[in-house]
């Protein structure tokens, strides 16, 4: 075979990562391969990557891909010698060098969030020293109108730094003067900016400020602070990230639009980071603040961009599963708003409960008719019950846009008494008009609600007319494939 006697390859260029392959040596130990450019040694990478097509031909049945993030000081829109080799040799791997010139827009980008939108100046040499050791950075993108940061922001710091990872809060602000009380934890960085494109503002500035760490990093998570830890931990979810079986994983997916991955909690893993990818894709965010072009541009931009570049894009929740599974609950949630107490009684009907059967039909007049519906609205009970869900919405708590049916429920769910101490102190900061419910039968409320269940009786009893026109959940299975 030709290639039988080629050392490795320097493949090509993906935005400013360098791809290309190295034979294991004796035929299983990865290689360490070296960057000069322009005759300056610029770093060096770990050829341990798997390459399905190096697989398929025959050339390498061991780990051999290796990928390497031209430096910032090469991203000079001047052309550049790219040449590669074995370490402890000075034979180039071949199609080395390649002359390649790497746009100035990222160093231009960096350069705009250090001088306009950076409020204060992180620590460079320790946060270095946190991702050397952690080799895992999560973004938290915060913003409210305190001085400090909150007690459900410190759950999730703290959920996240106990998991190993580095965490930079990117914290957007209105106060010219960017004011904060820091979070004083081991592994934890504020970088305080101008509250100019929302959340995606926050995660292109603290991307494109550390853009050189990248490449030492082996997994990456961008989160922002619409969402508030129930759980007591974030490991299991982190867990079944890493063994999802793809590069970019999201904890749900929305149809809305088009379909993409929802971005407040989005894991990146190391081919992705490889890929340069993300970094492309935010070099050209516009740092929009029209919130429906965050939408656009933003969330749905990214699953776009991601898919583009040939990154394997799943969340861990889909909603076609989760849909599934709402809908198997209808008449366990139908009776839960019948059981309610009170309500306005009309011609011997609940005015209240009747109002909240008729939306919870809605809904499933919607996933039956393939209408895209947000699922960590809607369906935030079925995703805690179910599938281990460890967030609520901040916005479902607090104002309940989309007048979730099933809202009263979500007390029950705050029985730990840290969390609703911080969900407290949330509203307080952030505003909002509604209190949860909290229902007299409190940890019992879901063991109540299986014994209707099993009471047919009972239920077909009830006086209301929206008892008359519910969808039988198991309609519902074949409409998803669902055995």
């Amino acid at each position: 075979m030709v290639g039988a006697m080629i050392l490795g390859c320097l493949d090509d260029f993906r935005g400013r990562e360098a791809r290309g392959w190295a034979r294991p040596a004796d035929g299983e130990e990865p290689q360490t391969v070296e960057f000069i450019i322009d005759g300056e040694m610029a770093g060096r990478a770990r050829a341990n990557q798997y390459r399905e097509d190096l697989v398929k031909v025959g050339i390498c049945e061991w780990l051999a891909g290796f990928s390497f993030s031209i430096p910032d000081r090469f991203c000079d829109g001047l052309p550049h010698d790219v040449d590669v080799h074995l370490v402890g040799s000075s034979e180039p791997l071949a199609r080395s060098p390649l002359v390649f010139t790497f746009g100035r827009e990222i160093k231009e980008k960096q350069l705009w969030c250090e001088r306009v939108l950076a409020l204060n100046v992180v620590d460079r040499s320790a946060f270095e020293a946190s991702i050397g050791k952690t080799r895992k950075l999560a973004i938290f993108a915060t913003y409210h109108r305190h001085c400090a940061h909150l007690d459900y922001h410190r759950r999730i710091v703290a959920s996240l730094t106990k998991s190993g990872f580095t965490v930079l809060i990117v914290h957007a602000t209105d106060d010219p003067a960017g004011r904060l009380s820091l979070i004083e934890v081991e592994d934890c960085f504020t970088l305080i900016r101008r509250n100019i494109g929302y959340d995606f503002g926050s995660y292109a500035t603290g991307l494109m400020m550390f853009s050189d760490m990248l490449p030492s990093l082996d997994e990456l998570i961008l989160l922002n602070d619409s969402v508030v830890l129930v759980a007591d931990d974030l490991y299991p979810v982190l867990q079944r990230f890493r063994l999802a079986d793809a590069d970019v994983v999201s904890c749900t997916d929305s149809f809305e639009i088009q379909h993409h991955l929802q971005s407040y909690f989005v894991w990146f893993g190391a081919a992705a980071l490889a890929s340069g990818a993300l970094i492309s894709f935010m070099t050209n965010y516009s740092f929009t603040s029209v919130k429906g072009n965050v939408i656009e541009e933003g969330e749905i931009g990214l699953s776009s961009a991601m898919r583009a570049s040939g990154l394997r894009l799943r969340s861990l929740y889909d909603y076609a599963t989760v849909a599934a599974r709402w809908l198997d609950d209808y008449e366990q949630n139908v009776r839960y708003i019948l059981d309610l107490p009170g309500g306005i009684v009309e011609g011997g009907k609940s005015i209240f409960k009747a109002k909240n059967l008729e939306l919870l039909d809605h809904i499933s007049y919607n996933i039956l008719s393939g209408i895209p519906t947000n699922p960590s609205h809607f369906f935030w009970d079925t995703l805690i019950d179910y599938f281990d869900f460890p967030f609520l919405k901040r916005e479902l708590i607090i104002a309940n846009p989309c007048v979730v049916p099933t809202y009263s429920k979500i007390a029950s769910y705050l029985l730990n008494d840290e969390v609703r101490a911080a969900v407290f102190e949330m509203t307080q900061v952030y505003g909002g008009s509604l209190v949860p419910a909290m229902i007299a039968r409190g940890q019992d409320e879901r063991a109540t609600i299986h014994r209707r269940e099993q009471d047919s009786t009972l239920f077909a009893n009830e006086s209301t007319a929206k008892a008359e026109v519910m969808i039988a959940p198991r309609h519902a299975t074949t409409f998803f494939g669902r055995s």
